[in-house]
């Protein structure tokens, strides 16, 4: 038990491991990707997309679901500005995770049977997203991988450092206020 929890909060931030990663069960890995794809609060210096956004996107959907328009919490309305910059740095993270896992997967050198290097994906996705939320969590896979998959996973280090709060502020700052509007047009989803 002390071991569980002790890994789902590492999972979060720290990026300490009691337990061999390379050796846990397929569901223990997906709840800690999913732990580390979330990270750490705000204000904190831990990586991911930060629970508050996690929240925000449960709360959007939850609202959509019940047909609502606005996103309401605690008696209070979110801004529809700050919902829209939750979209976007949960999109642009979900994006960069899938590209340089694409990059992995299509630097590696191994030529076998695709059955013989379907455990790679599993491997290959949670070193990502360990580099994106900044962790420091690893498969042992990290030294047999080359140097392009080296390069992908800094890239994805320095990117999941600043790239989602250099994000949000970039957004932020572009949010202007413009004295028209086009015409709505509706487009089907779903």
């Amino acid at each position: 038990m002390l071991a569980s929890l002790f890994q789902s909060i590492t999972a979060r931030t720290a990026g300490f491991n009691t337990v061999d990663i390379g050796g846990l069960a397929n569901e223990t890995l997906l709840l800690m990707l999913t732990l580390m794809f979330i990270g750490a609060s705000p204000g904190s210096t831990g990586g991911g997309i930060k629970t508050t956004s996690a929240s925000l996107l449960f709360l959007i959907m939850w609202s959509r679901l019940r047909g609502r328009e606005e996103v309401n919490v605690f008696n209070r309305t979110i801004p529809r500005e700050l919902l829209q910059r939750t979209i976007s740095i949960i999109l642009a993270a979900s994006l960069s995770v899938c590209f340089v896992l694409s990059a992995l997967l299509l630097s590696a050198d191994y030529g076998g049977p695709p059955a013989e290097s379907r455990h790679l994906f599993v491997e290959y996705i949670f070193e990502t997203i360990s580099a994106f939320a900044t962790v420091g969590l690893s498969m042992n896979l990290t030294p047999s991988l080359n140097t392009p998959q080296k390069l992908a996973l800094i890239l994805m280090m320095f990117a999941g450092r600043v790239g989602p709060l250099t994000l949000a502020f970039s957004l932020a700052r572009m949010a202007t206020r413009k004295n028209f509007t086009y015409a709505e047009e509706g487009v089907m989803v779903g």
